[in-house]
């Protein structure tokens, strides 16, 4: 099951979402958050047939801006139907294309439908038995099945990138889907075949238009007006039965549109009142009624005589709707004006540092604020944490309270393997073995090494499994000193997450084994030897006996000095002597071999 889930998570990073297209006339645009003047207009819905569940957000009619991506779109989009923290996302919302780690992902989506799902035969026919939500105001990766989980199509085809990468187009339809087997052959994907199509398990019928034809009705200020007429109704009614069913053929969404633009175009079209902007409220929590002015023409008309007022989503932060509706001389009249209710006040969270993993959840102190004042936690806001104990990115959501309800942000913090600790060091003339304890949640260990021209630490090696808690570097040079660091790193779908680097460790490699000569004098003898590369001196030892213990009879401070007389010794007698070099690192001397043992007798 772990490997299964990896690879949805490396497959899902690149497919994550569903875009088709829609186009009509009458239908005015719905509102949108930013103050740019649009680009164009695409179609957005999200959609759960394959669980015979209908839609999360119905066919709609968005504004596009510059710069806009599928992933922008459709996180602005749930923010405004579903609420703000009602999705789940890794990578990055921006266009990230080409950088590692961030493709846009949609992991999940806040869902609070609780009926029992209804997935089509030909998806049981072939998937393991579903085993449902992991929870159950969610849906998202790995609910159902192991290759369950959120994909998006433009204009009919599965894009093979992150939809933070793909950047809408007036006249686009973006349709997110779930899929709960084959990921995406169940919605009629042969993203996943090898030969251009033979795992998809249905052949989908193409939508589009009347997924848009629908979107311009749910986006006309005009909607209740337009679904009176009763052909309208049961046309429109028709269109949703037959865009949730997964099976329906084209034939039969071909005849559905057909149907479905005769009766807008056979419809007895509004008289439409005129009615002043109106500027943005500022959110209150009640119900906020802004006065308006309506006109016929040049005409103002009169509150009570000629028209009523009544309001609608007009208590929270979002688009709010005031409809005029005419009355007296004006019956069967009728005007729309949306307006906006904006966040009483805003706030700003500042960044996490990465923190180190400990086998148990991470909550971080958050630090918010608004402009420069300190907000408190529990009466300016909440916090709430998500993947957040094992390693890899986590989240913090702080949620407004009081006067900042209706605000929301995430931050990411990263949960990285542990600091390596107790590295260790030994050399011989050519290498340095280094060893350090066991991170156990790491997946291995990458080695470096300090660099004197650059002042900083060069990596050299990886040891690729957490077991193996050494590494010998090699080809080293004698009477040289190495600074070492190891950090471990764990691996999870795809990304690599490093862990602190371990306090340096500083080695000397040994000396070259110095080899002596003997020449003898008058009670005396005279020990010499090779120069030793990069050696500070030497230390000259002798013995009486062949099997006599050794005493260092002389140190000898300096490298270039290669040669120290045994003077006032016994005439006849045989002496034992062996040299070895030292390197002084730090106040300490690192030592060379012994050399062979020479011996000779005095004069």
């Amino acid at each position: 099951m772990k490997r299964a889930k990896s690879i949805l998570g490396r497959m899902l990073s690149v497919l994550m979402a569903l875009v088709l297209t829609f186009v009509m006339s009458f239908v005015m645009p719905q509102n949108a958050e930013a103050a740019s003047s649009p680009k164009g207009y695409v179609t957005v819905s999200m959609e759960k047939f394959t669980l015979g569940l209908g839609y999360i957000i119905e066919p709609v009619r968005v504004p596009i801006y510059e710069g806009d991506t599928g992933a922008k779109v459709i996180t602005r989009l749930i923010d405004e139907n579903l609420g703000k923290g009602s999705y789940e996302y890794t990578g990055s919302i921006g266009n990230q294309s080409g950088v590692v780690g961030q493709t846009f992902y949609l992991a999940s989506v806040r869902d609070k439908d609780k009926r029992d799902a209804k997935i089509p035969k030909y998806i049981l026919d072939v998937c393991d038995e579903p085993y449902g939500r992991d929870r159950d105001e969610w849906l998202g990766e790995f609910d159902y099945t192991f290759m369950s989980g959120w994909m998006y199509a433009v204009n009919n085809w599965f894009p093979n990138y992150g939809s933070g990468s793909y950047k809408l187009k007036d006249g686009d339809v973006m349709r997110w889907q779930y899929t709960v087997w084959g990921y995406g052959a169940d919605l009629g994907s042969t993203f996943m075949s090898d030969d251009g199509g033979t795992d998809a398990l249905i052949d989908a019928a193409n939508k589009d238009d009347l997924t848009t034809a629908v979107a311009k009705i749910n986006s006309s200020d005009m909607k209740e007006h337009i679904l009176q007429d009763k052909n309208v109704k049961s046309a429109y009614n028709k269109a949703y039965r037959v865009l949730q069913d997964m099976e329906s053929k084209q034939s039969e969404v071909n005849a559905t549109l057909a149907t479905l633009n005769k009766a807008l175009d056979n419809a007895k079209k509004p008289k439409i009142l005129s009615l002043n902007k109106i500027v943005d409220q500022e959110y209150t929590g009640k119900e906020i009624k802004p006065s308006v002015t309506v006109k016929d023409g040049n005409k103002t008309l009169k509150l009570g005589t000629d028209y009523k007022v009544s309001y609608s989503d007009n208590k929270n932060v979002g688009s709010a709707t005031v409809t005029v509706t005419g009355i007296g001389n004006y019956e069967g009249y009728i005007g729309k004006a949306k307006f906006k209710i904006v966040r009483k006040k805003e706030f700003s969270v500042y960044s996490i540092s990465d923190k180190s993993y400990t086998g148990k959840e991470i909550k971080p102190t958050v630090t918010v604020k608004d402009g420069s004042k300190t907000l408190k936690l529990g009466t300016d806001y909440t916090v709430s944490y998500s993947n957040n104990k094992n390693i890899g990115s986590a989240i913090a959501t702080v949620t407004g309270k009081n006067s900042y309800k209706g605000f929301s942000k995430k931050v990411t913090f990263k949960i990285e393997p542990r600091k390596v600790k107790n590295v260790k060091a030994t050399s011989t003339t050519s290498s340095v073995k280094l060893t350090w304890d066991k991170v156990s949640e790491a997946t291995g260990y990458r080695i470096y090494r300090y660099n004197s021209k650059t002042k900083s630490y060069d990596y050299i090696s990886k040891v690729a499994k957490n077991s193996t808690t050494y590494y010998t570097n090699s080809k080293r040079s004698s009477a040289t000193s190495y600074t070492y660091k190891v950090r471990a790193y764990k691996t999870v779908s795809g990304k690599i997450y490093y862990g602190n680097f371990s306090d340096s460790k500083k080695i000397t490699t040994k000396p070259l084994t110095p080899s002596i000569k003997l020449s003898t004098g008058s009670k005396k003898i005279k020990v010499s030897w090779n120069k030793i590369s990069g050696s500070t001196g030497y230390e000259v030892y002798r013995a009486t006996s062949k099997s006599g213990k050794y005493s260092k009879i002389k140190t000898v401070t300096k490298g270039s000095t290669l040669s120290y007389t045994n003077i006032k010794l016994s005439k006849g007698k045989t002496y034992y002597y062996k040299v070895k070099a030292y390197k002084t690192v730090d106040g300490k001397k690192v030592y060379s071999s012994y050399s062979s043992v020479k011996y000779a007798k005095a004069k």
